[in-house]
């Protein structure tokens, strides 16, 4: 596996694929490909830009909430239209709006809108008046990010931390701040930060999975697959639990596994599944069941390696085929084949490297579309 001194640009634009915010700027790579090939120093720079994600807005007052809003983005897109901030000067539009109007709420709505039409400066101009005149973290959150926009990280990073030493349980400036650590080369400082935001919201999905992330920058291997299960043990749906499910596996860690089942990759936890606690193993198999009874496919596989103990391999094997049996609720045409063997189990993955199973269980279930008179092909 690569650790991040041998990362080259191939290998870190699928890493900014693959991190659980937003879609990153289509200019992002080549700005930090950049920074990276010039001092050697910044290997947090080759993670990527984590600061796209677009957090909701907090509520606002309700008797001006849609006026305000429309003619903010309004403003933003027709003064953004004609002030580009590396361009000339300002065309006729930009006489509507020179500067910030002193009006917090109207100065915060129009920062917004110039933010949405990509004029980075013009929008932290009036953010930062926004955050000047209000104690008001949100204002201060997107003032650092139309700066990060810009390139300016430091300036970034400063009012982040501002905004947290003032607002301590302001959650988004928590993760961005440790967005901009990990990408600025810190990853302990941002593994600190992620912590910190666990500690306030222990469900956070980006915060867990870029943990898990910082562990990988910092060579902490068993931090870093400690990381990826706990993401895993609270997200088992969607890309990422995907992404993270094949960097746990990279590591030789197959707790959890990705099982194709019928046309879907359903995360499955070997451990409990061949674990002797008797009610964790019951809701895996609820959980795997009912992937398996909503499936193409009329049969699932369940084969069992337990090195040098066949009998216990076939013992393990029976039990598993009564469980799922049991939760499938007797659906129709369904049904479950097994297969055990004392041996160890042989894994390769993704990236050809293989790995040795003392205690492996596969599991697989063909589509119909896949399927002839019945028989597995």
């Amino acid at each position: 596996m690569r650790n991040g001194k041998t990362m080259d640009e191939k290998h870190l634009r699928d890493m900014l694929r693959r991190l659980p915010e937003r879609e990153p700027p289509a200019d992002l790579a080549e700005r930090i490909m950049t920074a990276v090939e010039a001092p050697p120093k910044s290997l947090g720079r080759r993670i990527g830009d984590l600061l796209a994600a677009a957090f909701p807005l907090q509520p606002l007052r309700a008797a001006v909430l849609c006026s305000a809003v429309m003619l903010a983005f309004w403003l933003g897109m027709t003064v953004g239209g004609s002030r580009n901030d590396e361009g000339p000067g300002a065309g006729p539009a930009g006489s509507l709006l020179t500067g910030p109007v002193q009006s917090p709420e109207a100065d915060y709505l129009i920062g917004r809108g110039l933010l949405a039409a990509g004029q980075w400066k013009a929008a932290a101009e009036f953010l930062r008046a926004a955050r000047l005149a209000t104690d008001d973290p949100e204002h201060a959150l997107w003032e650092a990010v139309a700066l990060g926009k810009q390139g300016d990280k430091e300036q970034e990073r400063e009012i982040y931390r501002l905004t947290v030493n003032r607002h301590p349980e302001y959650v988004p400036a928590r993760l961005y701040l440790g967005h901009n650590l990990l990408e600025s080369g810190d990853a302990a400082a941002a593994l600190e930060e992620y912590s910190r935001v666990l500690a306030l919201v222990p469900d956070e999905e980006t915060a867990l999975y870029n943990r898990a992330l910082a562990g990988r920058v910092l060579g902490e291997r068993d931090l870093e697959a400690a990381a990826w299960k706990e993401y895993l043990r609270l997200n088992r749906t969607g890309k990422w639990a995907y992404r993270a499910v094949a960097h746990l596996n990279a590591l030789g860690d197959f707790t959890y596994r990705g099982y194709r089942i019928g046309h879907r990759l359903v995360i499955g936890n070997q451990d409990l599944l061949l674990g002797t606690d008797s009610e964790a193993r019951r809701r895996e198999v609820d959980f795997l069941a009912g992937a398996f009874a909503e499936a193409s496919g009329d049969v699932l596989n369940l084969v069992v390696f337990l090195a040098g103990d066949g009998g216990r391999a076939e013992g393990m094997a029976r039990e598993l085929q009564y469980l799922f049996g049991a939760g499938l609720n007797d659906r129709a045409g369904k049904r479950i084949d097994i297969s055990w063997f004392g041996e160890p189990e042989t894994v390769r993955t993704a990236s050809g490297v293989e790995h040795v199973l003392a205690e492996g269980l596969m599991i697989f279930c063909t589509p119909r579309s896949q399927q002839t008179g019945g028989d597995l092909i």
